[in-house]
């Protein structure tokens, strides 16, 4: 009887697949035999579940700027430039006189972005990044805008930028009233927002792709005619957004990985892992815009895998309860699960054709059931 009691509680060790785990009951023993020899040929029973979720995925407690909008995941700096136009027209000076002003290089960090996804090989890449512009001009004239953003990667120290050009104010108001103009630089129109005005560009994510973490701005201003009054300038907020939207594959991918310790102890090794082959069997579900690629590594107390390769699963954007199975080989287990510590799940990210255009949410998850083990080979009674 105390020994039938030790099996069932050591039994329940089967949870340890996931931090949070939800184990069953209903384990299929066969008939137990006498002390040294093995309690049946296949032992069978449930397991435990976990999850990932989108802010978990997104490392979205590092990232400033990251909110939600629309009940989607939107990344968003906002920042402003503010440029003299005063200028003394030179004696004897005849006509109207364009001038050209220069915008002094700002610099915009983006904390967090290059955070975004584990590893240090991410491609950005959304499908719909835009900067919205609102421009106030006490200038008296329209301007004619040049804009460079460029992006900078500090850790790798990659570059990236793309020009834009637009003009403000046609017709200007006369000095001294404020002119407000309201610009859209990005490729979709129909996202447009109501007010502004389009220009186009196409390689806003080109500035992404490096994973950057910080913009710099720059350019010039130049007026029809020069403005004489004192105390015009021309002020600019600009608002970079990316709506977390992944453009399909190959453009997209990113790595992010979960860490689960001292997942195996010593009695859980000696009891389903000193003998035989064990199968983990269970579905995955996958709520993100995104196709994932999973490895499940056994690592030893040093955090260092133990060598046995499962294969990589494949599991496409919104996919619901995929099946997935892991088997631990009687060769494996002899040899390599004696050091078993923990587990790394390892996902690679892709864009995907399916989810292209949808956002990833914050009611977003992946999620993996380990609903089912199967021991063959048994377990050794001495060894409970």
């Amino acid at each position: 009887m105390q020994k039938s009691v030790c099996k069932w509680m050591l039994l329940s060790l089967c949870s340890w697949m996931f931090l949070s785990s939800c184990t069953d009951s209903d384990y299929d023993l066969n008939d137990v035999t006498k002390d040294g020899m093995v309690i049946g040929e296949v032992l069978s029973g449930g397991l435990g579940h976990g999850s990932i979720s989108a802010e978990k995925f997104l490392n979205a407690d590092k990232i400033d700027g990251l909110t939600v909008k629309d009940g989607n995941y939107v990344i968003s700096y906002k920042d402003s430039v503010k440029v003299s136009l005063d200028y003394d027209v030179p004696a004897g000076a005849t006509g109207d006189l364009g001038r050209t002003f220069p915008i002094v290089k700002q610099s915009v960090k983006l904390k967090g972005l290059d955070e975004l996804f584990q590893g240090d090989s991410n491609v950005l890449s959304f499908v719909d990044p835009r900067v919205k512009l609102t421009a106030y001009s006490k200038a008296g004239t329209p301007l004619n805008v040049n804009l460079t953003f460029e992006s900078v990667n500090e850790s790798n120290g990659k570059k990236a930028e793309t020009n834009v050009n637009f003009r403000l104010n046609d017709p200007a108001s006369p000095f001294p009233k404020i002119d407000t103009s309201k610009i859209w630089i990005g490729a979709d129109l129909l996202t447009m927002e109501r007010g502004y005005k389009h220009t186009p560009n196409y390689k806003l994510n080109d500035l992404l792709n490096i994973t950057p973490s910080l913009i710099n701005l720059s350019g010039s201003i130049t007026t029809d005619v020069t403005p004489t009054s004192k105390g015009a300038y021309t002020q600019i907020i600009y608002e970079v957004e990316v709506p977390l939207a992944p453009s399909p594959s190959p453009l997209f991918k990113a790595k992010i990985s979960e860490t689960m310790e001292d997942v195996f102890s010593e009695d859980l090794i000696d009891l389903l892992f000193a003998s035989g082959e064990v199968e983990l069997l269970g579905t995955v579900s996958n709520g993100m815009p995104l196709d994932l690629s999973l490895n499940l590594i056994i690592t030893d107390e040093k955090g260092k895998p133990v060598g046995i390769d499962f294969g990589k699963r494949d599991i496409e954007s919104f996919a619901s309860k995929a099946p997935v199975s892991f088997t631990i080989t009687e060769n494996d287990i002899r040899k390599k699960m004696a050091e078993a510590k923990g587990i790394i799940l390892e996902f690679e990210a892709t864009g995907s054709e399916k989810a292209e255009g949808r956002c990833i949410r914050p009611d977003q998850k992946v999620e993996l059931v380990l609903n089912f083990f199967k021991k063959t080979g048994g377990i050794k009674i001495d060894t409970l």
